[in-house]
């Protein structure tokens, strides 16, 4: 494995720590709170993290919640990167700096991590890939892709959808050359 895996869950954290714990988890994307009238709910969330050079790649399931990404997260967070949802199972609704979106699943969902949004999700899972910005910018210029979402059922989406996966399931065991050539047929893609 040319990678290094971060394994991150709730299921290991005392009941009345979870909603810190995963807010904490979550802060370098965004504010976190939980999206229910249950008094006694928590904020719930298993991620699976692989570090390749410049790129991210995760797989997350977690109950309905809420996320906020202002200008103090942004500033805070030093991401300048694009962050690419390939929604398995829930959807998201929300305002991504302006433009109301709706991702259900199947759907990409596009977020530009130096712009703000607000928005809620479902209970769900979701293929996560973290993308340097200079490379997407490079291809596509100038071109506002924050909250851009690829439909479900349109066969490039199905294809980029099915790509991102493949590369997630097996990127562990890819060679440095290996993975130097699937960013690059990501990025064509």
């Amino acid at each position: 494995m040319t990678g290094s895996e971060t394994f991150i869950s709730t299921d290991a954290i005392e009941h009345s720590q979870r909603d810190e714990y995963w807010r904490e988890v979550t802060r370098p994307f965004c504010d976190t709170t939980l999206d229910s009238t249950d008094d006694a709910a928590t904020l719930e969330g298993t991620m699976r993290i692989r570090h390749l050079g410049g790129m991210t790649l995760g797989s997350t399931s977690f109950n309905a919640q809420r996320y906020k990404r202002d200008k103090a997260t942004i500033a805070r967070s030093g991401l300048d990167h694009y962050l690419v949802h390939v929604l398995v199972a829930g959807s998201i609704h929300g305002d991504f700096d302006g433009r109301d979106v709706v991702a259900a699943p199947g759907g990409i969902c596009i977020i530009d991590l130096a712009r703000p949004y607000e928005c809620k999700v479902d209970a769900g899972e979701r293929v996560a890939t973290t993308i340097p910005r200079a490379g997407i910018d490079k291809l596509l210029g100038a071109r506002d892709i924050h909250g851009f979402v690829l439909q479900a059922g349109n066969p490039m989406t199905s294809l980029l959808a099915h790509y991102l996966c493949g590369f997630h399931s097996v990127s562990g065991q890819l060679s440095a050359s290996e993975h130097v050539a699937d960013q690059d047929a990501l990025g064509t893609l």
